[in-house]
C-alpha cells in the first residue's frame, strides 16, 4: 500500500499542471451537472402505504388542508372576577366570532374549548389560519380584532403566525406602551 501511495505522490508531483487541470475539469463537470439537475426541491414527499402517510391522509380527510396553517394564541385576562363571568364571556364570544369571520382564518376556539387557568382570571384561545404564511391583511385584521380592553377584559396575541413565520411581526415595537400588547416579546 505504501509503495502505491509513494508512486501516486511521485506522479502528482511530476505532473502538477495536469493534476490541477484535471481537478478543475472535475469541479466544472460537477457544477454543470448541478445546473442541469436544477434547484427546485420537492416538499410533497409521500410513500404510499406507510403509517405516516395513512395518518396524513386521515388528517387531510377530517380537517382539510387547514391543519397545516399557521396558528396564533389569544390570551384573555381579567383584573377582577372570573373570566367566566357574564360580562367577560360576552366580550370573549364577540371577539372570537369577529375573528372567525375574517377571510384567511380557518378555525377559532369556541368558548367551551378555551383553556382557563387555575385562578379563573385568564383564558387561552387558538386561532388557526388557512395558510402556513397568512397574508398581511389577515394578520392585521386578526390582530386589530383580537386586542380588546373592555368590561375588565384585556387580551394579547402571539404564536407562529406572528413570530418566526412572519418577519414583519418578528420584532417588537420600541415604545413601552405598545410593547405590552406583544406577549411574545421579551
Amino acid at each position: 500500500m505504501s509503495l502505491a501511495l509513494h508512486r501516486l505522490g511521485h506522479l502528482v508531483a511530476r505532473h502538477r499542471l495536469l493534476v490541477i487541470i484535471g481537478w478543475l475539469v472535475v469541479i466544472l463537470a460537477l457544477l454543470g451537472a448541478s445546473r442541469v439537475a436544477g434547484t427546485a426541491y420537492a416538499d410533497n414527499f409521500s410513500v404510499p402505504g406507510t403509517e405516516s402517510q395513512v395518518g396524513q391522509t386521515v388528517l387531510e380527510e377530517r380537517f382539510g388542508s387547514t391543519a397545516a396553517g399557521a396558528s396564533a394564541q389569544l390570551l384573555f385576562r381579567t383584573d377582577s372576577g372570573s373570566i367566566e363571568d357574564a360580562g367577560a364571556t360576552a366580550v370573549i364570544e364577540d371577539t372570537l366570532a369577529e375573528i372567525e369571520a375574517i377571510p384567511g382564518v380557518a378555525n377559532v376556539s369556541s368558548m367551551d374549548r378555551l383553556q382557563i387557568d387555575e385562578n379563573g382570571d385568564a383564558a387561552l384561545a387558538s386561532v388557526q389560519f388557512e395558510d402556513e404564511k397568512p397574508s398581511d391583511e389577515a394578520l392585521d385584521a386578526v390582530y386589530e380584532t383580537a386586542i380588546v380592553d373592555e368590561a375588565g377584559v384585556t387580551s394579547t396575541i402571539g404564536g407562529s403566525a406572528y413570530g418566526e413565520g412572519n418577519p414583519r411581526w418578528r420584532t417588537c415595537p420600541r415604545s413601552s406602551a405598545s410593547r405590552s400588547r406583544f406577549w411574545f416579546c421579551s
